[in-house]
């Protein structure tokens, strides 16, 4: 995965300690080498939904320590949006899957279809918890943290 420059924004000048974590992190590391391993369409999209539900995972976790620090109205406003995001991220993969599928408009990619349906899926949720992790990161910089609870992964 590339380094993502927008996650600099914030921290400590030459701070490269949360995109390390992201760059090594252990769902990717680990989903690369199973879809490396994957032969067929079938195993692609086993690889998919299983890390999909791996990310989905590790955002309730990051999610719950980040709203744990927050205050009450903070927290409840975040959890709103929150619930904005799970609602679009829904509506996004049916209506996807919907018109890709259904052959309206005569998109014809067979099976590759559902993959790269789930792949959008993994990576939808994966960019949430690293922005959610993001946020609590520079939440913890800025308090002087030391041990960042941000950078903590849930499947290691």
């Amino acid at each position: 995965y590339e380094k993502h420059d927008i996650y600099e924004l914030g921290t400590e000048y030459n701070d490269t300690t949360f995109n390390t974590a992201i760059d090594g992190n252990p769902l990717d590391t680990a989903y690369l080498q199973e879809l490396n391993t994957a032969n067929t369409t079938a195993e692609m999209m086993a690889v998919e939904q299983k890390y999909a539900a791996l990310w989905q995972e590790e955002l309730e976790a990051a999610v719950a320590n980040y709203t744990a620090v927050l205050s009450q109205e903070d927290a409840q406003a975040f959890l709103e949006v929150q619930e904005m995001f799970t609602q679009y991220e829904t509506a996004t993969y049916v209506y996807d899957s919907a018109l890709v599928l259904n052959n309206k408009y005569d998109i014809r990619m067979g099976s590759q279809a559902h993959q790269l349906l789930l792949a959008e899926k993994r990576e939808t949720i994966r960019e949430r918890t690293i922005h959610v992790k993001y946020l609590q990161y520079i939440q913890e910089q800025a308090a002087g943290v030391t041990q960042y609870t941000s950078l903590h992964w849930e499947q290691e």
